[in-house]
């Protein structure tokens, strides 16, 4: 599992946000080495199948491009996918962009507010 690096990234993106997936999707994984260390994509890196109906957890990062003295777009940080019934933790960066993800509505819903509303009521429930 990779920890979680932000780079230059504006604090409202470092925070969980949930995306229900609206059609079978492979999303792209870094397996053993960090997304900006990639010198090919095709070796270094692993996929997971998701179905419609998971939704996925994710965070944004950048990473520094050495060469241009700049960062690169925000990419997502694939945290938990969330099926009926059980959490699969992976803890990995993704080469799936947030431009991506933001243009796909019809691959990715963005769910965060139902989410973040949901355990609102749940702490106020529990107390």
């Amino acid at each position: 599992m990779m920890t979680y690096i932000a780079g230059q990234i504006h604090e409202s993106l470092q925070k969980y946000h949930y995306y229900e997936v609206m059609q079978d999707f492979t999303i792209p994984i870094c397996v053993d080495k960090r997304n900006g260390e990639l010198q090919n994509i095709f070796f270094l890196t692993g996929s997971i199948d998701l179905s419609k109906g998971d939704i996925i957890k994710v965070r944004f990062y950048k990473y520094y491009q050495p060469t241009s003295g700049t960062y690169s777009d925000a990419y997502i940080y694939l945290d938990t996918i969330i099926k009926v019934g059980s959490l699969v933790e992976i803890g990995k960066e993704s080469m799936l962009s947030l431009a991506l993800l933001k243009a796909n509505k019809f691959l990715f819903n963005d769910v965060t507010v139902i989410y973040e509303r949901d355990a609102k009521i749940k702490l106020l429930i529990d107390v």
